[in-house]
């Protein structure tokens, strides 16, 4: 499973990308490398606790997933 860290000091950074994006990016990079070639991925976001599971699979339409749950956990203020 692939770990991305969604907390807020992942908001940092200026430019076209800051931390959380570079993270989101990277991520969807390595689960379709990793689908193309047939083996399976997951994904968890988390800060101070996991925000997003993704369970573990091996078809190749499991990318949208992984992007769609990433994409829903935007680094948000504490509470």
């Amino acid at each position: 499973s692939l770990l991305v860290d969604v907390s807020n000091s992942m908001a940092y950074g200026r430019g076209p990308l800051n931390k959380y994006e570079y993270a989101c990016t990277l991520a969807a990079s390595l689960a379709y490398l990793i689908l193309r070639q047939q083996d399976a991925v997951g994904c968890v976001a988390f800060d101070e606790k996991v925000r997003r599971t993704v369970p573990i699979r091996s078809r190749i339409n499991h990318l949208q997933s992984i992007i769609t749950a990433l994409d829903a956990s935007a680094p948000r203020d504490k509470t």
